[in-house]
């Protein structure tokens, strides 16, 4: 069961584990950045997102974690973390999007009950292209193991286009209250592209300030290999400046097919 829940949290995020149904109580929503208290930022017209191309030598560090715990048959609670910490320095554009990047994995960990264990890109370093050889070992040159090949591409499943996120919002100015659900889906598309199927989502912009607009977000998705199924409700961050999704914190329930549930926190931060 616990190998389960590993494979699980590493799916999330390039890479979290996963409900039957979105749980009946209130969850308190959790607060990304800025001043909760502030006016939103509505213009004339109301909220805009600009859009900006990739430039070489621009450079973007994250930071993801996903956290499920349970209870085991005996009661006990057992828990499972990912950490993954990387990051992208953009070498070639095609266009408005990137073509080729170089990707450092400073941080790819899991920790069963509280213990380390390296994933096989943990602190490595690789050059993803959209021409062939797609992904290749940034200090030997070498054709990776294919096992780091679809780690490493799970991060980068939208290279050559514009992000999800940015193609989902509109062009036209949002307003406060207004809906988006299609990025519920762009966000599941972050979490796994190959792991994860959404299933239904809303994302509701709640407030703006300066820099950023905040949308109320829930999802449901399941999980492609496993079955396993998540609900989660929370916050996401998008900036103005370019619609870049600058961070995320959803919690809620994941469940298993064969009935057992536990709790599911993701969180996701761009710098």
């Amino acid at each position: 069961m616990r190998k389960s829940v590993v494979l699980a949290l590493v799916a999330l995020a390039g890479c979290a584990s996963e409900p039957k149904k979105p749980a009946e109580a209130a969850l308190e929503v959790p607060k990304l950045g800025g001043d909760a208290a502030a006016a939103p930022r509505e213009e004339r017209g109301g909220v805009r997102f600009g859009r900006e191309n990739a430039r070489v030598g621009q450079r973007l560090r994250t930071r993801v974690v996903a956290k499920s715990s349970w209870r085991n048959p005996q009661q006990e609670l057992e828990t499972t973390v990912y950490e993954s910490e990387y990051t992208i320095e953009v070498l070639a554009v095609l266009g408005p999007a990137p073509s080729r990047v170089r990707i450092d994995f400073t941080k790819n960990l899991t920790f069963e009950m509280g213990q380390p264990s390296a994933t096989v890109i943990d602190g490595k370093a690789y050059v993803v292209s959209v021409e062939s050889p797609a992904v290749v070992d940034a200090t030997t040159g070498f054709v990776p193991s294919p096992d780091e090949i679809a780690r490493v591409t799970d991060v980068l499943p939208d290279l050559g286009t514009r992000a999800q996120v940015d193609q989902v919002l509109p062009d036209d100015a949002m307003r406060i209250g207004e809906s988006r659900d299609a990025l519920a889906a762009a966000i599941t598309r972050i979490l796994h592209p190959r792991h994860w199927s959404h299933e239904r989502g809303t994302a509701v912009l709640t407030r703006a300030d300066a820099t950023h607009a905040f949308f109320e977000v829930t999802l449901e998705a399941r999980s492609t290999s496993s079955g396993m199924t998540m609900a989660v409700h929370g916050q996401a961050r998008v900036r103005l400046s370019d619609a870049r999704l600058d961070g995320f914190q959803l919690r809620g329930k994941f469940a298993r097919p064969n009935g057992e549930e536990g709790d599911l926190e993701l969180s996701r931060e761009v710098f």
